[in-house]
């Protein structure tokens, strides 16, 4: 998880979602949280050991904690772009989103990642441990994000789309 950690990103179902995996899964899974703010403590009771909160880090650490995960998660209430889903994909990491609209235009369901309904905790349990239980699949997914991020949302592609608006909006002059 990468963001700031507050209700309207999604912490609380996250956590409930983990716990519930944790219940449920054979497998040992670890929640890595990056960003300001501070896990509410009644969320994490039980699970000290399995979640590592970071805190703020530098680019350089996030990069290195990108590639080192085995998915993002990104189960935010609101976002009009989640710039972190680009930064999973840059290093092919597939992303487990909250169905909001402005995701699902940059989220392909099962291709590139994973959506879930936002708040369904139940839900987001069950697209991890469906990433952490067949990890060719995920590797796909990443693969498939990370194509997408160098296809349209590399700066230069992204500049390319802006200067084409502006040669245009100079022709209809």
């Amino acid at each position: 998880f990468i963001g700031r950690k507050e209700l309207y990103k999604g912490i609380g179902t996250l956590f409930q979602a983990c716990q519930e995996l944790w219940r449920s899964s054979k497998k040992k899974h670890q929640l890595v949280l990056i960003g300001p703010g501070e896990a509410p403590p009644s969320a994490v009771q039980g699970l000290d050991e399995a979640i590592f909160d970071l805190g703020q880090v530098d680019h350089a650490t996030k990069v290195l904690a990108l590639n080192a995960c085995d998915c993002l998660v990104f189960p935010s209430r609101s976002e009009s772009f989640g710039i972190v889903i680009l930064e999973a994909w840059a290093v092919a990491k597939p992303v487990v989103v909250t169905r909001l609209q402005p995701t699902q235009e940059i989220v392909t369901d099962n291709e590139d990642g994973l959506l879930f309904e936002m708040g369904n905790a139940a839900q987001l349990a069950k697209a991890l441990d469906r990433l952490a239980a067949d990890p060719d699949v995920a590797t796909h997914m990443g693969q498939n994000g990370q194509r997408k991020f160098l296809e349209c949302y590399t700066s230069s592609v992204m500049a390319e789309r802006v200067q084409g608006v502006y040669d245009a909006l100079v022709r209809r002059k």
